[in-house]
């Protein structure tokens, strides 16, 4: 990952120090449940979450639906018409949470939206600040909520780093909701949207892509080879 001390930020992204910034320790298990007690907790008025892939942004957006959330899907598979008529639902307050992906959410500027949920966080943290911009506009106060997984130490010292922002951990007041095992497995994502994006930001470099996920993966997501690592501690 790029080192925040040479990370550049743009007028637009400088809306984020508007936003709370905030997390919650997750895993895969009871992800699902820590997004929605979070939803429950802080009661956004609108809000965008964000997905790495379409495959997943349908299928949370199919869960939030299933527990009363009104909800629609933003990404790449999206016909023109339709990715207008759900954000004109959007800007309109019909719908209450619209789950993205970064590719399909870029130029996203809705006055009004309260909230920002990282479901899945992103491979560096420039694409974090481009998405808590999304909130925290106009004046106005915002948040952002960012589900880790694992040991958070790291990544939000990655992200106060880079944003030169204190990161607290949301208390939350709503009880988690729980997946079976089948419904967990239903999260697996790995499309070609996000696939594809990644190789377009690292200049169709898969080694290098290949190599970053190897070495840390994203940075709110333990490595796949981290099981064996000791912990070193909650922050």
């Amino acid at each position: 990952m790029k080192s925040t001390n040479t990370i550049k930020v743009s007028d637009e992204q400088l809306t984020f120090k508007l936003t709370k910034q905030l997390y919650v320790s997750a895993n895969d298990a009871n992800r699902f449940g820590m997004l929605l007690a979070a939803i429950r907790t802080l009661k956004p008025y609108l809000s965008v979450v964000f997905c790495r892939t379409k495959h997943g942004a349908n299928k949370l957006c199919r869960q939030l639906n299933q527990q009363g959330i009104k909800t629609e899907a933003l990404h790449g598979n999206l016909r023109q018409n339709a990715r207008e008529r759900t954000m004109a639902q959007f800007r309109d307050g019909k719908i209450d949470v619209l789950v993205a992906t970064d590719l399909a959410s870029r130029g996203l500027d809705v006055i009004g939206i309260s909230h920002v949920f990282n479901y899945d966080m992103p491979d560096d943290p420039m694409t974090y600040v481009h998405r808590i911009g999304r909130t925290g506009r106009a004046g106005a106060e915002g948040v952002a909520v960012s589900l880790i997984l694992g040991n958070p130490y790291r990544p939000v010292e990655i992200i106060q780093d880079a944003t030169g922002s204190k990161m607290e951990e949301l208390v939350l007041t709503a009880d988690p909701v729980s997946l079976s095992p089948a419904e967990v497995s239903n999260f697996e994502d790995g499309d070609e949207e996000s696939h594809s994006g990644r190789e377009r930001h690292s200049g169709g470099n898969r080694h290098s892509s290949n190599r970053r996920h190897e070495e840390g993966g994203e940075f709110g997501r333990p490595a796949r080879h981290d099981s064996s690592r000791p912990s070193h501690g909650r922050h």
